[in-house]
């Protein structure tokens, strides 16, 4: 009876931790290559539309850009990441973006699918966790997950 009782508590415990780790992450979807370039191209010009954050790890290299719509209700939180304040800021961080091997672009969508931003990065790590309804948060690719964070991992 004690080892029958042992391993509906374990099965259930596995399905619990099952169940909050995928619960609530944002995640990533690729956008084609040939969209990219457009895409960068507006930005650059209509960058004051966007709330714009470089992630520059390591030193002098960036792995990741974020975009984030400043006319939506929608919010992209960043922790040691760089924040954008000019359109020549932009244009450097974009140029030293094309030295990574394998920069794509992506476009940022919470549990739900709703749409918060884009992402131009690299091979780095990135995580993302959801804050709230209307808010997703980014850590930086040198950051290491603690037992009982909820990030969700993506790789370029």
């Amino acid at each position: 009876m004690g080892k029958r009782r042992f391993v509906y508590l374990a099965v259930l415990g596995l399905i619990w931790v099952v169940f909050l780790g995928c619960a609530s992450s944002g995640r990533l979807r690729v956008e084609s290559g040939s969209d990219t370039k457009v895409f960068l191209k507006d930005i650059e010009q209509d960058y004051d539309k966007y709330i714009i954050y470089a992630n520059e790890w390591p030193t002098d290299e960036v792995s990741a850009i974020v975009f984030d719509p400043k006319d939506d209700n929608k919010t992209i939180e960043t922790d040691g990441w760089t924040k954008v304040t000019s359109q020549e800021q932009l244009s450097r961080l974009i140029k030293r973006s094309d030295r990574l091997i394998f920069r794509q672009f992506f476009k940022i969508v919470g549990a739900n699918d709703d749409f918060y931003g884009y992402l131009l990065g690299g091979q780095q790590y990135v995580w993302i966790k959801t804050v709230d309804d209307n808010t997703l948060k980014l850590v930086s690719s040198n950051w290491e997950p603690r037992v009982g964070d909820r990030y969700e991992p993506f790789r370029f």
